[in-house]
């Protein structure tokens, strides 16, 4: 095989190429295919029965081609190990990290808004399933910038000894994508197997041969993809000792990324290894075997217990720093069954790295006593990062093998298991909220980046009221995300109160829990909550009259599902009002009644008879009242107050009153001379109600704008809008709106004065007007009862010291400044003149007009 970049040529060697250099031709499919960039040109040999080379070397040592196919490529990504550019990953340094690639955005070639879409490419040293990251997306924010993508610690363990290839592609709205080059990384450190299968129904090492059936569990591995071919292998020793075997084929389906593939084991075959072993692996595609797992079964079970790892900790974590490096690790066989001639042998099978068995033939002065043993520390320190299965066996006679309890170790520093996060809560770990609506349809933990292994299983406790607000979940595989769904139903119990969330792992023995989560789940909010509905009330229930003349029969209250509902919760419903004779009147619905299945997706709904109804004292108020236990207990007093939903009754004769507008725009001046004022005509207006319960109340919303009487009068007293509110004895309302307009404020001067004052006055007080001043002069004879005093009467000619000017801004064609001037006559009224100003004093007295807005 032919490694041209991400792209594999595939070459059979023919006779007359034996024992001479081969030449290999690769096309511009497969030069498209590698990418363009530093494209990295190695190749192995497999031979006739799918054998790879030595793990240790799978790949010959590789050539560099750079490819630019098109010129117009981007640059390509870095690949960052610790924070360092580097073209190989060495997996010793790269320890739990994950593998960085980094985009650097410039302006010539990204603007805001791009989108950088990145992909990694994987391919091992054994096999030709790709380890596929991506794509990956992120939104250009700022410019020139470093955008940094995630490959997971995992899927570049997966390709140990193989290689990658890293590009991206800009995404950009209208134009057409454009692709970067290639980056091109080797992977160095040793080559884990594929995590060991399982056993759904074994106990620890232990299988029982009588159950009815039996699940063998192949975990997730880096890089799977639907139709990988799984073969499974079942190697077994009968009670005789006979070996005997089967094996079964299964295919990767729909499983979603972290579920194990399942597949059912014929029992008749477990059943014949009763007293035996029994030995299970399997293979991916026939080219990577996992690690076994190897179990007793039946009377062959084992009694003897785990082995002792002195310089392991109590939650089986052995960290090589504690190990003595001249010596190597102190294991202790503690069964003391034994007699002389017994053989106890001791494995130490280690995810990368396993040691040869160890046998100890026993005499008169080793038997029944523990037996001790040393590991060189080579094992040790290289499963770094990875897991061993420790155990011992006993060798007696013909008899069959009997095997130890398993020990499985994790090798590097203890795990610092921090606490989880809730997903759908808010704040930081370790102390959240949690509003109960956020989580009614998913609750999820999050558990942190502790330095997940390939095949770590986890199980998340919920603690919290006891029963159903409590939870655990099945020890599972964790999945890439490391999200774990919880069920809803634990908020409800929980409402107001505090929970603590932890997790446990377990990587071949479970751990301690991890730190605490502390949850505080609020109490639910009651905006959250929907209120009781009557249909039969006007505009489908949600105004506040239910008037009885309007449908026949009974009426009905619903209600809609709420937040969390669930089956087995309590409800208490009743229609609170006032009877008649003024006492008060209860009309039960729900008295501590469970909710039903149909009524979780339907929500309530329950008859209210008009018998009831017709009870309650015309006009008067019903209350709609609910209440429900969220943790299902029967009582009340735990029970949540939904919203009140208020109705008035009515039995036929609703308060009503004309809706319309009101306009009020009848030119009214105010003033503060003392002047005795008439009121104007369309200035005001009464509007009153019909029906309802006399008597009624009225109230002006801005009584700054209009005024309301007790009888329903209403007086403008500033421009602008406002709203008339009309109640009557049970509380019943309507309301009209109602619009002011030309509304003036009278402002006058005393003493001789010219136009060009009159102008600078007009300017001064802002004069503007919607109206001519000849309508506001001629409305000063309904506003006021006599003119005496404001408007200078004459009955004489009339000169310009007998008249009274009106502020204004007005020229005329010659752009003099004019003003207009009046005089008062009882006999022929009002009379107006024009003057241009020539340097004259002319009016003893002047008027403006301002209006006057809310």
């Amino acid at each position: 095989y032919l490694a041209w970049g991400k792209a594999t040529v595939e070459h059979t060697v023919l006779p007359g190429e034996v024992d001479t250099d081969i030449t290999i031709h690769v096309d511009k499919t497969k030069i498209v295919e590698g990418d363009d960039g530093e494209v990295i040109v190695a190749y192995q040999v497999v031979d006739v029965c799918n054998n790879y080379p030595d793990e240790r070397a799978p790949w010959s040592a590789p050539t560099t081609v750079v490819v630019d196919l098109g010129g117009n490529r981007l640059d390509a990504p870095q690949v960052l190990v610790n924070g360092i550019p580097t073209r190989i990953i060495d997996l010793e340094q790269l320890a739990e990290a994950d593998v960085i690639c980094r985009v650097y955005v410039n302006s010539t070639d990204h603007a805001v808004g791009d989108t950088l879409r990145l992909t990694w490419v994987g391919t091992p040293a054994q096999g030709k399933s790709q380890v596929i990251v991506g794509p990956l997306d992120k939104t250009v924010e700022y410019v020139p910038f470093q955008y940094d993508f995630s490959i997971p610690n995992a899927d570049v363990v997966a390709i140990a000894k193989g290689r990658a290839s890293v590009s991206y592609v800009r995404i950009r709205s209208g134009e057409t994508d454009r692709s970067s080059n290639n980056a091109s990384v080797t992977v160095v450190g040793d080559i884990m197997q594929p995590a060991r299968p399982n056993i759904v129904e074994a106990n620890g090492s232990a299988l029982d041969p009588d159950l009815n059936f039996y699940t063998v569990s192949i975990p997730y591995y880096s890089g799977r993809q639907p139709g990988d071919h799984l073969y499974i292998v079942f190697e077994g020793l009968d009670a005789s000792n006979t070996p005997t075997g089967f094996d079964d084929n299964a295919y990767v389906g729909s499983e979603a990324d972290g579920d194990p593939v399942l597949r059912n084991v014929n029992k008749a075959e477990i059943k014949k290894l009763d007293g035996g072993s029994l030995t299970v692996y399997y293979w991916i595609n026939s080219q990577r075997k996992s690690l076994e797992l190897q179990l007793s079964v039946g009377s062959g079970q084992p009694e003897m217990e785990k082995p002792d790892v002195i310089e392991a900790g109590s939650n089986d974590v052995l960290d090589p720093s504690n190990v003595n490096p001249n010596v190597g690790a102190n294991v202790s066989a503690p069964y003391t069954g034994t007699v002389p001639g017994d053989i106890i042998g001791l494995r130490w099978r280690g995810s990368r790295v396993s040691a040869p068995a160890d046998e100890r033939p026993l005499n008169t002065s080793s038997a029944g006593k523990p037996v001790p043993f040393t590991v060189p520390y080579r094992y040790v320190i290289d499963n770094l990062n990875g897991t061993v299965d420790v155990d011992y066996y006993l060798k007696r006679g013909s008899e069959p093998l009997r095997y130890s309890r398993v020990r499985p170790l994790t090798i590097g520093a203890a795990t610092n298991l921090t606490a989880p996060s809730v997903k759908e809560a808010g704040g930081t770990a370790p102390s959240q909220q949690l509003d109960p609506v956020a989580g009614k349809d998913n609750l999820t933990v999050v558990i942190p980046d502790y330095g997940v292994k390939p095949g770590d299983q986890v199980s998340v406790t919920w603690a919290g009221t006891a029963g159903g607000g409590s939870y655990t979940t099945p020890v599972q595989v964790l999945p890439p995300n490391r999200e774990i769904a919880m069920p809803v139903s634990v908020i409800a119990y929980n409402l107001g109160k505090p929970v603590t969330v932890t997790y446990t792992v377990t990587r071949g023995s479970e751990s301690p829990p991890s730190d605490s989560l502390n949850l505080a789940v609020q109490a639910m909010p009651a905006a959250s909550l929907g209120m009781p509905l009557i249909p039969q009330a006007e505009q489908g229930g949600i105004g506040s009259v239910l008037d009885l003349s309007s449908f026949i029969g009974d009426a009905r209250v619903t209600v809609a599902p709420w937040p969390l509902i669930a089956v087995g919760q309590r409800v208490w419903m009743s229609g609170e009002g006032i009877a008649s004779d003024g006492s008060d009147y209860t009309i039960p619905l729900y008295a501590g009644s469970e909710v039903s299945s149909s009524q979780v997706t339907a929500g309530l709904s329950t008859p209210l008879s008009r018998s009831e109804l017709e009870e309650l004292r015309d006009g008067s108020e019903l209350k709609v009242v609910l209440k429900v236990t969220f943790d299902r207990t029967s009582n009340q007093a735990n029970a949540v107050d939904f919203p009140l939903r208020t109705y008035r009754v009515v039995s036929g004769n609703p308060l009503i009153v004309d809706p319309t507008l009101m306009r009020l725009d009848g030119i009214k001046f105010f003033q503060s001379y003392g002047l005795v004022q008439r009121e104007v005509p369309n200035n005001t207006g009464t509007r009153r109600p019909t029906g309802g319960v006399p008597p009624y109340s009225y109230t002006s919303l801005n009584q700054e704008t209009a005024s309301v009487s007790a009888t329903g009068k209403v007086a403008g007293l500033s421009n602008g809008v406002t709203t008339i509110v009309i109640k009557d004895s049970v509380g019943a309302e309507v309301r009209y709106g109602v619009v002011v307009e030309n509304i003036v404020r009278l402002l006058r001067r005393e003493g001789p004065t010219t136009a060009a004052d009159v102008h600078a006055w007009a300017r001064q007080v802002g004069w503007v007007l919607p109206k001519s001043f000849d309508e506001y002069v001629l409305a000063l004879i309904p506003n006021f009862e006599t003119l005496n005093g404001l408007i200078e009467t004459t009955t004489g000619a009339a000169r310009p010291s007998h008249l009274t000017g009106i502020a204004c801004i007005w020229v005329d064609s010659s752009n003099r400044p004019c003003i207009p001037a009046y005089r008062w006559s009882i006999a022929g009224g009002f009379t107006s003149l024009n003057y241009v100003d020539e340097g004259i004093q002319l009016y003893p007295r002047m008027l403006a007009f301002e209006p006057i807005n809310s």
